[in-house]
């Protein structure tokens, strides 16, 4: 019993550890990871990601797969250093976030792609909002910024990552935040 309990611990010990490292991996390593599935699907390894979910053919996560705010989202995580990332898709999470004011039915298009530690505040968030509905999806996403911006941050690199966050909306309709230490350069090469 005892052995049993102890291989337990250690396989515990195993995975929590292997969860919390930062994934740095070189160029080719990211570039591989990145071909074998969509950026989307995956961890990101921040400048070194390839762009890899404009190939449709790759399975993804997303039932929108290769859709334009996946697209988006993934010229922004290739613009600068990310920590491991992965796209939240469930009703449920995003009801938390936006205290159930973003329904995914009244979007033409969406993608949130999420730091995977808590202790990190990282964020890309690209709404295509139903004609209908645009109103409220802007204003659920405006109190969100608000939120990041003024309460959400804790830890000293939350506090970075809050200060750097931007916000803004594409020509095309497309209402994104941002939320990271250098935002700004993120969401420029995100919309070049």
């Amino acid at each position: 019993m005892r052995k049993i309990f102890v291989a337990v611990i250690c396989a515990a010990a195993m995975l929590t550890l292997g969860g919390c490292r930062n994934n740095t991996e070189n160029s080719s390593d990211a570039s591989q990871s990145s071909s074998q599935s969509s950026v989307i699907s995956s961890s990101s390894s921040g400048g070194s990601q390839s762009s890899s979910s404009s190939d449709s053919s790759q399975p993804t996560d997303s039932s929108a797969s290769g859709s334009t705010a996946e697209k988006m989202a993934d010229k922004a995580l290739s613009a600068d250093e990310w920590p491991s990332m992965e796209l939240v898709s469930e009703q449920n999470y995003v009801n938390a976030l936006f205290n159930e004011e973003i329904v995914l039915a009244d979007c033409e298009d969406f993608c949130l792609m999420s730091n995977t530690i808590s202790a990190q505040l990282y964020k890309i968030l690209l709404v295509k909002p139903k004609a209908d509905k645009e109103g409220a999806i802007q204003s659920a996403m405006d109190d969100y910024f608000e939120y990041i911006r003024n309460e959400g941050a804790f830890y000293p690199d939350q506090q970075a990552s809050a200060a750097g966050a931007v916000k803004g909306k594409t020509e095309s309709g497309y209402i994104y935040i941002i939320v990271h230490p250098n935002g700004t350069l993120v969401a420029d090469a995100m919309l070049s």
